[in-house]
């Protein structure tokens, strides 16, 4: 795996954890933004401060 992203803490194929949707994989990091492949809800764009690493 990739080192860390600076800015968010974040990086590529990283697991992580969204009150509404669930468990996904972090498919893209940009800056403060997260493209996200949800297990349950697809994919999505969040800011990285509404998830957690699991």
């Amino acid at each position: 795996m990739a080192a860390r992203t600076a800015q968010t803490g974040f990086d590529q194929g990283d697991r992580v954890f969204h009150q509404k949707f669930g468990n996904g994989t972090v498919i893209a990091v940009d800056g403060d933004k997260l493209e996200i492949a949800f297990d349950k809800a697809g994919t999505k764009k969040v800011l990285d401060s509404f998830v957690a690493l699991v």
